[in-house]
């Protein structure tokens, strides 16, 4: 195994491990605005039922 092998055979682990937490963080980041928008259209509907 030559030194440019064995540097991909070190380095590729890190580059996917480093993609998939970017993945995880960006798919989370959508979650909490899903959330957040969700918790805004609970409140207005209950403002707007409690004002009825």
């Amino acid at each position: 195994m030559g030194k440019l092998e064995l540097f991909q055979a070190f380095v590729a682990p890190a580059i996917f491990i480093s993609a998939a937490g970017l993945f995880v963080l960006s798919i989370n980041t959508r979650l909490i605005a899903m959330v957040s928008r969700l918790r805004v259209f609970r409140k207005e509907k209950h403002l707007a039922a409690k004002s009825r």
